[in-house]
């Protein structure tokens, strides 16, 4: 087709120059996106917040490290007292004649 075919206002070289600058903008902003999926703004806030999660929990587990490492520690020291703590602790035991007190305090 050609251009002393077309209506005088699509001959326009402005016109052709908008229609140009739209098919660029297209072609370099939104086909990437579309092929690649989501941006890199949504994606670099994805990471971000999944940096933040994994840091407080890598916290968390460095406080049960340490906590780990005291036990450990006072096993090595005394193991018979280790165990007698291990065995009021965890299994409610007590000495014949010890009287224990339980209280439930308001949290």
């Amino acid at each position: 087709m050609a251009l002393s075919a077309l209506p005088s206002w699509l001959r326009s070289p402005w016109l052709r120059r908008l229609v140009m600058a739209l098919a660029i903008a297209i072609a370099f902003g939104w086909l990437p996106y579309r092929w690649y999926g989501r941006s890199a703004l949504a994606r670099l806030v994805k990471l971000r917040s999944e940096v933040a999660r994994l840091r407080e929990e890598n916290a968390l587990l460095r406080t049960q490290a340490a906590q780990l490492r005291s036990e450990v520690a006072l096993y090595e020291e005394d193991p018979r007292a280790a165990v007698e703590r291990a065995a009021r602790d965890e299994l409610g035991m007590v000495r014949p004649g010890e009287v224990v007190f339980k209280l439930d305090l308001p949290q």
